[in-house]
């Protein structure tokens, strides 16, 4: 069975989303430093029953749609406070940065002087 947007690597047995923006988003999501590859793990291997599979992507459908939205949305007063939330999560995952990951990091740590 085929399950639209589910990598599958023959290297590994962990499965992940993968999906591109549409078109006309890709130049604005540049701008925002969001690839136009939205590339996420699953967190299941390929082991895991259909069911679950299916309800891990339905979930990162969900979340996917919640950055597209984000990106036309980008202007700071057209978005609300629980899309602008909803939206960051998924923008920093599509960066490949975990959540949590960030906490207690200096951000003049990266700075040069």
């Amino acid at each position: 069975m085929k399950i639209k947007h589910l990598k599958v690597k023959t290297n590994s047995d962990w499965l992940a989303y993968q999906r591109w923006l549409p078109l006309a988003l890709r130049a604005k999501a540049e701008q925002l430093g969001v690839p136009s590859k939205y590339l996420v793990p699953v967190q299941l291997t390929k082991a895991a029953p259909v069911s679950q599979i299916s309800n891990a992507i339905d979930d990162c459908n969900q979340r996917f749609d919640d950055l597209c939205r984000f990106i036309r949305n980008s202007a700071a007063g057209d978005v609300s406070k629980a899309e602008a939330g909803k939206a960051a999560k998924g923008f920093l995952e599509a960066r490949g940065i975990a959540q949590g990951s960030l906490v207690g990091v200096d951000v003049m740590s990266s700075m040069e002087s």
